[in-house]
């Protein structure tokens, strides 16, 4: 038996009487895990999020992440997490099987590539100065880019 249902059960004695035990051996579906990277940890780490979700078995999960302290529930999100290799156990607490698998968050890539032009106002008081910023395309795997000049309030435009 290794497909996943209820077997009936049917015992013959010696003078052939039949007797049916209905549903006495259930097999059940295999443990499958599915993640989820749902935010990618930011250049200063620690805030990085993983959903993970167990079908099979019983239906009733345990989850726990580099062996941090278990939680129960069907769908479990783990936050705080910094980039690199993450181990998330699932037991299935109704018949004790287990799975695990491991999550590997990649860190945040530093900014290569940008360039910055100035052209200086020409006169005092005149607001004819600009800045041209542009990024290489291509090279960089971050967006949607933000900057902001000297610590004022930060911006979206785009960068050209």
């Amino acid at each position: 038996m290794n497909v996943a249902k209820a077997y009936d059960i049917t015992v013959h004695d010696k003078f052939g009487c039949e007797t049916k035990f209905p549903a006495l051996v259930t097999i059940l579906q295999p443990l499958e895990l599915k993640t989820e990277i749902l935010d990618w940890p930011s250049c200063d780490e620690g805030d990085g999020r993983i959903s993970v979700t167990a079908t099979g078995g019983s239906g009733n999960y345990s989850y726990s992440i580099d062996k941090q302290p278990a939680v129960t529930t069907t769908t479990a999100e783990f936050t705080g997490l910094d980039s690199g290799s993450h181990t998330i156990d699932v037991i299935d607490t109704t018949t004790k099987c287990p799975i695990s698998t491991m999550v590997v968050i990649a860190p945040a890539t530093k900014i290569i590539g940008f360039e910055a032009k100035a052209t200086p106002v020409t006169c005092f008081s005149y607001t004819d100065g600009k800045i041209r910023a542009s990024i290489t395309p291509g090279v960089n795997d971050n967006p949607i880019y933000k900057y902001r000049i000297n610590n004022g309030s930060t911006s979206r435009k785009r960068i050209v």
